[in-house]
């Protein structure tokens, strides 16, 4: 839990979803982990996330709102 992406199930998901809304879950343990979605090559352009699920990552105060937020940003 909480041990950050799994890039191979990651661009499996994105490759299959070709043009639809992605929502990454699951492994977010840190901010780091929220600047690496939109990295993931899926043999195209990188994808970035239509959203990211972080309940526990914030309920543990391992970064706030805004930081996520910066961080999804940049």
């Amino acid at each position: 839990m909480l041990g950050g992406l799994n890039f191979e199930d990651l661009i499996g998901t994105a490759k299959a979803a070709e043009h639809g809304h992605l929502v990454y879950s699951g492994g977010i343990g840190d901010i780091e982990d929220l600047r690496q979605p939109g990295k993931a090559s899926t043999g195209g352009p990188p994808r970035e996330p239509a959203g990211v699920i972080v309940g526990k990552a914030l309920y543990e105060g391992r970064f706030t709102i805004a930081q996520a937020l910066e961080a999804l940003a940049g």
